[in-house]
């Protein structure tokens, strides 16, 4: 397989005739695969040309009539009664200005991307450039980041790959990426392709280790579990994290210790009975989307007083570290549902694309994005998932799975049952043409 080039990737669905509209799709495809390949690297002005220019661009071509751009997905509805949700809340917010400017910045922004990955990714060649992108992304940023921060700024390998030392939440990528890479290498069969997804692999997995975030090791854990229920040959790479495991294990040591996991639990105890406390007093409403609404001193301390003696904070860590309870808090109890509905859907899908996908392509690669999105869902329950790359990580699963029940809808002749094509799950859409 040669690495796709945009060009060619746009001609998979749009009329090959190359007039000024179709290069106008070729450049929205270069600017969101752009804007994906940096997402995980502080490089704010990048991303934000990025992505404004490829809104513009496909306003623009919805317009003019010169794009397919659909909104059509089970996930429609779902966002839609959320964002309104969101945005009622901020009537009712602690930070007016705050929860208005994230309800779009924290939300609205995401979900367009989302859209931009669905319609510009949504045949299966483009769906393995977009997985290809997120691999060797995450595996630049991964080598680049621990050269930088261990060899150059000389910290000890005892010290943890994380804020501030380096820039926080990079673990959700780091997870993601290596699922990815790990089920990729289960099915390639060229040496290149292997090599390179081996050096990425480990280059992903050893920047999890050494973040020493213990919710990470465990969703990567969990979710490979899950891809060993139809790879044996995962059992090969299970092997491999396993031995990496082995050699960032005295950098770890003191975080799996007795103390520091009780440790742990009792600090994690009393953020969450704060946080709680916090939705119990607007139950409805919650204190609005606005994230700098945690930030405010005044806020946590009122809430802080009226816990229980031994959960009490000194001083209230100004986020719940927990995504439901985040959004419970923030949204109240009818937030925390049609977020639940959405996740609802998400699954609904996989078991579509999982046990009656049309191809073996679907129903795998639905299994590999299932297990993704488990993953991320175990890292949220002790992190905040609600802005910035956790937030881009998120979408980009949905998008994924997205792409795969759309095709499982198409009546392509590609998409034939699995005894019409070839047995390997990747030859029926030209993996060895282009």
């Amino acid at each position: 397989m040669k690495f796709p080039n945009l060009t060619r990737l746009l001609s998979d669905t749009e009329n090959t005739k190359k007039d000024f509209f179709y290069f106008l799709n070729v450049i929205v495809l270069f600017l969101v695969s752009a804007y994906i390949f940096f997402a995980p690297f502080p490089a704010s002005a990048v991303n934000e040309i990025t992505f404004y220019s490829s809104v513009v661009l496909v306003v623009f071509l919805i317009i003019s009539k010169k794009t397919d751009f659909s909104f059509e997905t089970p996930l429609l509805l779902p966002f839609a009664i959320f964002v309104i949700w969101a945005a009622i809340g901020i009537f009712f917010a602690v930070n007016k200005v705050n929860s208005s400017n994230d309800v779009y910045a924290h939300l609205i922004k995401y979900i367009i991307v989302y859209f931009l990955i669905v319609n510009y990714f949504n045949s299966p060649k483009r769906f393995i450039f977009l997985i290809w992108l997120v691999i060797i992304s995450a595996a630049i940023f991964s080598y680049g980041g621990i050269v930088y921060f261990y060899l150059l700024k000389g910290n000890s390998i005892h010290t943890r790959f994380t804020n501030p030392g380096y820039v926080p939440y990079r673990d959700f990528i780091y997870v993601l990426a290596t699922i990815l890479a790990v089920y990729m290498l289960s099915i390639n069969t060229k040496l290149v392709h292997k090599t390179i997804l081996t050096v990425c692999i480990f280059g992903t997995t050893a920047a999890t280790f050494l973040t020493q975030t213990r919710n990470a090791l465990i969703a990567l854990t969990i979710a490979l579990c899950i891809l060993l229920f139809t790879k044996k040959k995962a059992l090969f790479l299970a092997g491999i994290l396993a031995c990496i495991l082995f050699a960032f294990t005295p950098a770890m040591e003191g975080r799996f210790s007795i103390s520091a996991i009780t440790s742990y639990k009792a600090e994690r105890m009393s953020m969450n009975r704060l946080f709680m406390e916090m939705t119990k007093a607007n139950p409805v409403t919650g204190i609005g989307f606005g994230m700098q609404t945690y930030q405010s001193e005044e806020l946590l301390n009122s809430y802080n007083q009226k816990l229980p003696d031994k959960y009490k904070q000194g001083k209230p860590i100004a986020a719940p570290h927990n995504t439901l309870i985040d959004i419970s808090a923030r949204l109240g109890i009818p937030g925390l549902i049609f977020f639940l509905y959405i996740i609802f859907t998400f699954f609904r899908m996989s078991w579509t694309t999982v046990m009656r996908g049309r191809h073996d392509f679907i129903r795998e690669w639905g299994l590999c994005i299932t297990a993704a999105f488990t993953a991320f869902f175990i890292q949220g329950m002790v992190a905040d998932t609600g802005f910035g790359l956790q937030a881009f990580v998120q979408y980009t699963i949905l998008a994924m799975m997205t792409i795969l029940w759309q095709l499982n809808t198409k009546p392509d002749i590609m998409l034939q049952p699995a005894a019409d094509v070839p047995s390997n799950p990747h030859a029926w859409y030209g993996h060895n043409e282009t």
